[in-house]
């Protein structure tokens, strides 16, 4: 076995991680490291991950250990005095041990060699070991891995992503943080181009709130346009379920919207399923899905919006907005008059042209089917 400065020196070599395993593995991860590819990948993240578990484990034992031995001394000293000089040394041993557990929490050799020697793979299947890394204490690897990690996230696939163990789903989400800091510009861009082409209704909340951010600063005005580009991909891309599901969205956004702290994930993903559904309805489901209380409730969100000065529902409600005054105007439903002639009157709605021209249309459409309706109610006879 090698000199172990000599490891720490090379901390990029295969030879390293074989080195440092047990003597009965050698052969066998040698022959796997030689060949690299993805079984190579396999054998180098399931080593991080069991050298995690097992310093994890040592870390907890050892800290439980100390302070059984600390709260155990304290007790015996409340009550005997005589053994003063053995209590005091459980009682340091205790608070050696506590000390010893925090020091478990940082990586083993083995560990930051076999991630060292992941940098050197360009297999998707090394991202969730990379993402661990960032959060890593051994700081010389940390850069590497996020470099690394900004190269192979806009290859993820879906099979990759949902591959992430929910820790490391965690670490792929924290990665959008700080949007202010522009050296982490290229990353945070990179998680958001995977989440675009791969991501999940489980990434909408994190990523709405990123497209609703205020942008103080040039960095924050390329990352919310960003996430705006990858919600209307996901939202063309997702499945948000049967159109049965539509009454359960309306009833999500008009709650999360009345809320005094709402869920944006659960928002977002009834938002987005509103603009895809929306646009699907016909006469006789309109008629079967959604009963009269539900209705008034989708044209009741025209004055929710229009009233909230919350910037975080910002994103989205314009297009939203559009699409129920389309459908309103397409299936000749009169109930949304009254939304309609409110909303016409507030400052979202002559502000923007294109919303303000397309509810003037709706209502020059549903005001005269109203009368028409109004007038075949007049019995026969009565003048």
């Amino acid at each position: 076995m090698p000199d172990l400065s000599e490891l720490e020196s090379h901390p990029s070599n295969h030879a390293n991680v074989v080195a440092l395993l047990p003597r009965k593995h050698r052969d066998k991860a040698r022959a796997i490291l030689s060949r690299r590819g993805p079984r190579s990948v396999q054998l180098l993240t399931r080593t991080i991950a069991k050298e995690r578990k097992k310093r994890r484990a040592r870390a907890k034992v050892t800290a439980l250990s100390g302070s059984l031995l600390l709260v155990g001394s304290v007790a015996v000293a409340a009550r005997s005095y005589p053994f003063g000089g053995s209590i005091a040394a459980f009682g340091a041993g205790g608070l050696i041990l506590l000390s010893l557990s925090a020091l478990a929490w940082f990586p083993t050799r083995l560990e930051k060699a076999a991630l060292a020697a992941l940098l050197q793979s360009e297999e998707a299947g090394s991202l969730g070991s990379l993402l661990e890394g960032l959060h890593l204490r051994a700081y010389s690897l940390q850069a590497p891995a996020k470099e690394q990690l900004i190269r192979l996230l806009p290859q993820i696939t879906q099979k990759t992503l949902q591959g992430l163990t929910p820790t490391q789903r965690v670490y792929l989400y924290d990665a959008l943080s700080y949007v202010h800091r522009d050296s982490n510009l290229e990353l945070r861009l990179s998680v958001l181009t995977a989440l675009q082409k791969a991501g999940d209704e489980s990434s909408l909340g994190v990523v709405y709130l990123l497209a609703t951010g205020e942008a103080v600063t040039d960095t924050a005005t390329v990352v919310r346009e960003a996430a705006k580009n990858c919600l209307e991909h996901l939202a063309v891309r997702l499945d948000f379920g049967p159109m049965e599901g539509l009454s359960h969205h309306i009833v999500s956004v008009c709650d999360q919207m009345r809320a005094e702290k709402p869920d944006f994930h659960v928002y977002a993903t009834s938002m987005l399923a509103l603009r895809q559904l929306l646009p699907r309805l016909t006469p006789s489901t309109y008629a079967n899905i959604l009963s009269a209380s539900h209705r008034n409730q989708l044209y009741r969100l025209f004055m929710l919006y229009a009233s909230s000065a919350s910037g975080l529902y910002r994103y989205g409600r314009r297009e939203l907005h559009l699409e129920i005054v389309r459908t309103a105007e397409r299936l000749g439903d009169t109930r949304a008059i009254d939304g309609l002639r409110a909303f016409s009157c507030s400052s979202m709605a002559t502000a923007d042209e294109e919303l303000y021209v397309a509810v003037c249309k709706a209502l020059s459409t549903l005001e005269p089917l109203a009368e028409t309706i109004e007038a075949s109610k007049v019995p026969v006879g009565r003048a």
